[in-house]
């Protein structure tokens, strides 16, 4: 369902509480950097039923910044063992395309801001350390643990309940994700195609980049993708705008407007949205084809998913496709899964009943709803409207992701959470 169909129109973000979360939409972004980084599956196609078990992940499921590192025995551009960049946009062809292993970390200008912005760090430390071997390896490795190091102590928090978020960090408290999954960097289907996708609906539909594009004395917002209106776009694929030329908007990202500390945001701050199933506008009116979105329409045993048309332009809603992929990977119902975790936790939460997700919301399911059971994804945005009012997931939710996340930096070559990480082996 879309926000403005049911609460309010363009929401500007989240009334914050006083559970000491920011609120920034920053934190959307690192997480679509991080699902990038962690998992690819190419051999999958949406619409069609598949054995989850056959799944492949062409990625290193490990935090390891592969998307710049080594993506399929390829790296970014490279000179004298330092990423080259051009300011704040990747080295491009003359095409426009992006010399980086993995394109989707172009799909949108903030991601691949942010993509630039530990490429910079890389050189930057590189630039720091002495000159007596293996430099670029080095520089990596530090590079790496700072991308751990935020999203363990920064992007978990701000999105996960702190009372499971410190459950998991013991591996004996784990339920879902043991270590023998971590050891081989399985990707659970749980975590992959529904528990971390709810995160979809934090996405906004228009950003403030900066001066330029901030919404205030007749100045434009920045939108994601194109429905044929003439605000700024933040899709990717060619060089950044900078405002050199004064008929194109500036879309240099300027991060204080995306990460900011406490409950009391500056003003011209972007806010996330909440968590639960209103998304914007926008992302229900995905343009099939453009970057980061479907390049075909979807069908399900025959029937078409969604192929509104908006000026000219096919359009698919993502989270009717977020609930088809779980539909086609043979995901659990949501309430199954919760009464499973609820029997082997010690942490006492109480399971969300059909009734419950019937009423008292306006996302609830009809009245006429008669299956024993949701799909994960719908339960979990129920879960986390309740226990956090759409700031945090709820309990499930929070175990699938912080079990995964923390089994995976545990297990990579370079990783925060373990002692015998190769630190001084250079």
């Amino acid at each position: 369902m879309e926000d403005s169909q049911a609460r309010r129109n363009e929401l500007d973000g989240f009334q914050l509480n006083n559970v000491g979360l920011s609120g920034a939409a920053g934190y959307t972004y690192v997480g679509q950097l991080l699902a990038h980084d962690i998992n690819l599956d190419e051999t999958s196609k949406l619409g069609e039923v598949v054995d989850p078990s056959t799944l492949i992940n062409t990625n290193t499921p490990f935090l390891d910044l592969d998307t710049i590192y080594d993506f399929d025995g390829t790296e970014a551009l490279l000179e004298n063992d330092k990423f080259v960049v051009n300011g704040r946009d990747f080295a491009r062809d003359a095409d426009g395309v992006a010399l980086i292993p993995d394109l989707r970390n172009d799909e949108h200008r903030i991601v691949s801001q942010l993509t630039v912005a530990f490429m910079t760090l890389h050189n930057k430390i590189y630039d720091t350390l002495p000159g007596n071997g293996q430099k670029f390896e080095r520089a990596k490795r530090d590079t790496i643990k700072t991308w751990q190091s935020v999203v363990i102590n920064d992007l978990l928090p701000n999105l996960l309940d702190h009372a499971v978020l410190e459950k998991v960090q013991d591996p004996t408290k784990r339920i879902l994700y043991s270590q023998e999954m971590a050891e081989q960097g399985l990707m659970p289907v749980e975590f992959s195609t529904a528990a971390y996708r709810l995160f979809h609906s934090r996405a906004r539909g228009r950003y403030r980049m900066n001066a330029d594009t901030d919404g205030s004395d007749g100045n434009p917002r920045a939108r994601l993708f194109d429905v044929g209106n003439e605000e700024p776009l933040l899709v990717g694929g060619s060089a950044l705008p900078t405002g050199d030329d004064p008929n194109v908007a500036s879309l240099v990202v300027e991060w204080n407007r995306f990460f900011f500390d406490g409950t009391d945001p500056p003003d011209g701050s972007n806010l996330s949205r909440i968590m639960d199933m209103l998304y914007s506008r926008p992302i229900m009116r995905l343009p099939i084809g453009e970057a980061g979105t479907p390049t075909e329409v979807i069908e399900v045993d025959g029937d078409i998913v969604d192929d509104i048309v908006i000026n000219g332009k096919v359009t698919a809603s993502l989270a009717i496709l977020d609930l088809v992929r779980g539909q086609t990977h043979s995901l659990s119902g949501g309430i199954a899964l919760a009464n499973h975790v609820k029997e082997a936790s010690d942490i006492s939460f109480e399971v969300l009943s059909i009734d419950y997700m019937q009423n008292g919301n306006v996302f609830g399911l009809p009245p006429t709803y008669t299956y024993g059971d949701v799909p994960l994804l719908l339960y979990l945005a129920h879960e986390s409207v309740r226990d956090h009012e759409g700031q945090l997931l709820g309990q499930l939710g929070s175990r699938i992701v912080a079990e995964v996340i923390y089994g995976l930096v545990e297990q990579s070559q370079y990783s925060i959470l373990d002692n015998d990480s190769p630190d001084d082996s250079f």
